[in-house]
């Protein structure tokens, strides 16, 4: 929307700063008259990778695709034995491909992540602390170590150039039980090498029962979970089952809550029949139908399920929110889109027939949109033979009072 619309859903959004100085907003959707919606091409304008072609148009593993303000498209391809960072143009053609598995000058193995840096440098850090920047053409700018802290961290995410944000999944701690492992987030200061927890969320619900030569877990239908993302100066972490998101700044302080008004799903009984049958259809054996009916009586079902699903945040700062869905959901899937400072600003409508394979038909969907800039998202797509590819999608954003087709997105 336009500046004169978003200063009016401002207005309808009341925010309010505490005796702490955090900023309070509260996000009532029955305030969100003439809401604008952006929507996403399902025509992409560009595609990487492919399996017909030559070898440098195929992708091992994308883990990461960033966009330079030239239209060249840098993807981080690395595996157990592989790691490269490959520049593509506006053709989809490889131009450049720089780095190498090892542990060597400006190699890497097992990368906890590459991110984009001010003046389109890219920084690629791996679980060792090596670290490497590479310039706008892919040259070799500096490289070194910094000191990690020496838990089991998942892939982080950069705040800003300076703050690194991890993820440490507790894990689980007893069998026979219901119980709710937490994850962990903290900003690391890759300049001083200090780091400091900023905050500790419940995630997904497990029952962990004994079977014959292996421990089984069993996910709690329609489970919360911990999530965060991070860009911009923020780190922003939600726990699904309460209805709001923190935001903190990149010295750890909490300095954005938002509220959600509104109400999240009720689980049906046509949902309790259609997740026991997906449950019950991956048990290949009569045992295994056996125990998975049995974890399910033993779990029963909850009465709601959680608010929100996977965060992100885009080029411009702002914090992208996941409508919660099922695996089994059809139509556009969508995300509400919140500034940097936690208002409120559009409803993005994202194709059915453009989501990634793990997207949705997943029973932990990831987040497989490596990057959303001004005007595109970035999508990792899988076909039915597991050839991988990076597609370059448009992203309108429309004017106050333009709707979605397809599903009521207030029924999600």
């Amino acid at each position: 929307c336009q500046g004169s619309d978003q200063a009016a859903l401002r207005d309808a959004l009341p925010a309010v700063r505490d005796s702490a100085g955090v900023t309070i907003v509260t996000d009532h959707e029955s305030a969100r008259r003439d809401s604008p919606t952006w929507t996403v091409d399902p025509d992409p304008v560009l595609s990487i990778g492919n399996f017909d072609g030559p070898e440098t148009s195929f992708l091992e593993a994308p883990n990461a695709a960033i966009v330079l303000a030239e239209g060249t498209t840098v993807i981080q391809n690395g595996m157990r034995g592989l790691f490269e960072l490959r520049y593509y143009n506006n053709r989809g053609e490889l131009t450049r491909s720089v780095g190498r598995w090892g542990e060597g000058p400006w190699e890497f193995n097992w990368v906890l992540g590459t991110y984009h840096l001010p003046g389109d440098s890219i920084l690629v850090i791996g679980r060792d602390g090596r670290f490497a920047v590479f310039g706008p053409n892919g040259e070799g700018v500096r490289e070194g170590r910094r000191q990690l802290p020496s838990l089991n961290w998942e892939p982080g995410a950069l705040v800003d150039p300076r703050h690194l944000a991890l993820e440490e999944s507790h894990g689980i701690r007893e069998e026979n039980l219901l119980q709710r492992p937490r994850r962990s987030y903290r900003i690391h200061d890759l300049v001083d090498g200090t780091t400091q927890t900023v905050a500790s969320v419940a995630d997904a619900w497990q029952l962990v029962v004994p079977r014959p030569g292996a421990i089984g877990v069993n996910t709690y239908p329609f489970t919360p979970r911990g999530y965060f993302a991070a860009g911009s100066g923020r780190l922003w972490v939600g726990q699904s089952d309460l209805p709001e998101i923190k935001g903190f700044d990149a010295g750890g302080a909490l300095v954005t809550l938002i509220r959600f008004t509104r109400e999240p799903r009720r689980v049906t009984r046509e949902d309790r029949r259609v997740w026991a049958d997906s449950a019950l259809a991956g048990a290949r054996l009569p045992a295994h139908v056996r125990m998975t009916q049995s974890a399910l009586d033993r779990m029963g079902y909850p009465d709601l399920m959680p608010y929100f699903g996977l965060l992100t945040v885009d080029r411009l700062g702002n914090l992208w929110v996941q409508r919660y869905e099922t695996s089994w959901d059809e139509g556009p899937q969508y995300w509400d889109v919140y500034t940097r400072e936690g208002f409120w600003t559009a409803l993005v409508a994202i194709p059915e027939q453009i989501l990634p394979r793990r997207a949705r038909r997943h029973p932990a969907p990831r987040l497989e949109i490596p990057e959303i800039g001004d005007d595109y998202l970035l999508i990792q797509q899988e076909d039915s033979l597991g050839v991988r590819s990076v597609r370059r999608y448009p992203l309108q954003k429309g004017a106050a009072g333009e709707k979605p087709g397809g599903a009521n997105p207030g029924s999600r």
